[in-house]
């Protein structure tokens, strides 16, 4: 095995980048599991910056990564890197956390 072979790839070393959200779109569980370590200290970052609390954001991060594998092939068809369309659709699905509604208090949708 050359170093190459050996060497852990980086969710953006395919061409076009897309290689993981490909296979995650064909059922491939260790890609979604390879996707995910990859990108989960940035998701998680824009859930908590986005909710209210801990407990909102972990439920956005349950429904981001839920769609991340629900949704894999149309991503997978999406301009950008991988990273850009994982983080684009954080930030999406967590649009209408309850932070953005703080001065509401009633009101979290996470």
């Amino acid at each position: 095995m050359t170093d190459a072979e050996t060497e852990p790839r980086s969710p953006e070393s395919s061409i076009g980048g897309h290689l993981l959200l490909e296979r995650v779109a064909a059922g491939d569980a260790l890609a979604f599991g390879s996707l995910y370590d990859a990108f989960v200290a940035d998701t998680y970052a824009i859930c908590l910056n986005k909710c209210a609390n801990p407990s909102s954001a972990d439920k956005a991060m349950a429904k981001t990564w839920i769609f991340i594998w629900s949704h894999a092939a149309a991503l997978n068809e999406q301009a950008g890197s991988t990273k850009f369309i994982v983080l684009s659709t954080a930030w999406t699905v967590t649009s209408q956390c309850g932070k953005n509604f703080a001065h509401l208090n009633t009101l979290e949708t996470c």
